[in-house]
């Protein structure tokens, strides 16, 4: 029991000349109430210790004190986790996005359509899926005499729809959701 109260001297003789020199060496005083503040809460933990270590209450406050900040890491993880994941995601969805804007180009590109702009928007749910194509395209062909642009612009209509059924199928897209504007 002596040596118990010996340790516990000899912990507060510590902490005063700890906490001496940690006032001391602060620059400015304006800091020197929240170290002061701190201190006070510290100073309370080593007064009450062998209150604790009687009645095996420190223990369990080391119990609850570490069950407490494990809780907490694994939130701040999981939270970095998730904001991580969501960047690397969006990354994925707009990489995917331009992929096939560029395979669209160059489809639009082999029948003899030019085109101007595509968009594609993808959705953000579960599975990753095309849910719109935009298109502004313009026929690459023009017509020597007017007689000719009617029927060029006919079959330029065709060429679009097929363009649209066919991406309807490769993209899996109901063609409502392709917009072709010229």
């Amino acid at each position: 029991m002596t040596e118990a109260i010996y340790e516990w001297m000899q912990n507060l003789a510590f902490f005063f000349l700890f906490m001496t020199a940690i006032l001391n060496c602060l620059p400015d005083n304006k800091y020197r109430k929240y170290v002061q503040f701190f201190l006070g809460l510290v100073l309370m933990i080593v007064l009450c210790k062998p209150l604790l270590q009687v009645m095996d209450l420190d223990a369990l406050l080391s119990d609850k004190l570490s069950s407490a900040t494990l809780e907490q890491e694994v939130e701040s993880s999981r939270n970095s986790a998730l904001t991580v994941e969501g960047v690397q995601e969006d990354l994925l969805n707009q990489a995917y996005e331009r992929e096939i804007e560029t395979q669209i180009k160059v489809m639009l590109g082999e029948r003899g359509i030019t085109a101007q702009s595509a968009e594609v928007k993808l959705n953000q749910g579960e599975d990753v899926a095309v849910e719109r194509i935009s298109l502004r395209v313009a026929n690459s062909e023009e017509a020597l005499y007017l007689e000719d642009e009617e029927k060029m612009d006919q079959e330029f209509q065709k060429k679009l729809d097929e363009v649209r059924s066919e991406l309807s199928q490769v993209y899996e897209v109901d063609e409502s959701h392709i917009d072709i504007s010229r």
